[in-house]
C-alpha cells in the first residue's frame, strides 16, 4: 500500500483504492532477496518455536508457502502479472456485479462496485 501512496485506513475508501496508479510498479527497481527472506523467516520460526520441531518445521513450511509460488519467487514476477494480481485481489475484497463486463461500457470501475456494494 505505501508503494501507491495509500495508508492502512485507506483500505475503506473505494475512491483511493480502485483509482490505483498502477504505472508505479513500471518505476520499481526489484531485487532478488529470496534468500534474506529465508533467513528471516528461518529464524522467526526457530525462535517462536524453539522447544518444538514440529511446529517449527510447520510454521517454516507454512511462511515459505506465502512468500514464493509456484512460478518461483515473487521478486522475479513480471510487472504486468503484478498489476493484474493486485486488481485481483482488490476485485476480491471488491467484488464487480456478476454482469459487470456489458454494464462496463456504461459505468466506471468504481459506479460498479459500488453499487455492487449497496
Amino acid at each position: 500500500m505505501p508503494v501507491f501512496g495509500l495508508k492502512p485506513q485507506d483500505s475503506t475508501n473505494l475512491d483511493k483504492v480502485l483509482s490505483i496508479n498502477y504505472s508505479i510498479i513500471d518505476k520499481l527497481n526489484c531485487q532478488d532477496n529470496a534468500r534474506q527472506l529465508i533467513d528471516e523467516q528461518t529464524q522467526y520460526c526457530d525462535n517462536k518455536y524453539s522447544d518444538n520441531t514440529l511446529n517449527k518445521k510447520h510454521c517454516k513450511q507454512y511462511l515459505q508457502d506465502i512468500m514464493f509460488n509456484a512460478n518461483g519467487y515473487y521478486a522475479e514476477t513480471e510487472k504486468q502479472l503484478l498489476k493484474q494480481n493486485i486488481k485481483q485481489r482488490i476485485h476480491e475484497v471488491y467484488p464487480m456485479p456478476n454482469d459487470g463486463e456489458w454494464l462496463s461500457e456504461e459505468f466506471t470501475e468504481l459506479e460498479l462496485v459500488k453499487a455492487n456494494n449497496t
